[in-house]
């Protein structure tokens, strides 16, 4: 679903995310997209930040609350000065308004990926604790999340403080 006080916003997200396999809906307020969302589930909603009838971030809210399932991109004339990170809670992106067609599909493609990792039945995989000595609730819950992550064909980030055994890990 596109929600944009724009049709011609509407018209090129819908030109640029055309599919067979696709349906896209418009609303042009945060009130129409929430009356339609009652009888139509989107995987995948993109609005506007500042709607009329309903700021676009409050939307969002209401999607996380009510839909949690819908994810959502942002549109923003200037995306990052707009409003600040915290605000971003739910959004999975922030593209500038219009968007970029190229950036558009882009953006959507990394949402369906995301959401295919997510349903994965993940069973961890067991890790060996070969060259680290003695055991701690600590360790064994990042054993835990490595086995999980060990799972996934998801790329990962290990952060955290240098030293001896970090390397095991």
């Amino acid at each position: 679903m596109v929600v944009d006080v724009d049709p011609g916003v509407c018209a090129l997200v819908s030109e640029a995310l055309a599919a067979r396999d696709r349906e896209i809906r418009h609303a042009h307020s945060a009130e129409s997209a929430l009356g339609q969302l009652h009888e139509f589930r989107p995987d995948l909603l993109i609005a506007d930040v500042r709607l009329m009838n309903g700021d676009g971030l409050d939307l969002a809210g209401i999607l996380r609350e009510r839909f949690p399932d819908t994810d959502l991109v942002l549109l923003a004339e200037h995306p990052g000065r707009e409003f600040g990170q915290p605000s971003l809670d739910g959004a999975f992106d922030v593209l500038g308004r219009p968007p970029a067609p190229a950036l558009l599909r882009e953006a959507v493609s990394d949402v369906f990926e995301a959401r295919l990792i997510r349903r994965l039945p993940l069973e961890p995989l067991p890790v060996a604790r070969s060259g680290i000595v003695g055991e701690h609730r600590c360790m064994d819950a990042v054993f835990e999340q490595t086995g999980i992550a060990a799972a996934s064909t998801a790329n990962g980030l290990i952060t955290g403080e240098s030293g001896p055994g970090t390397e095991l890990v």
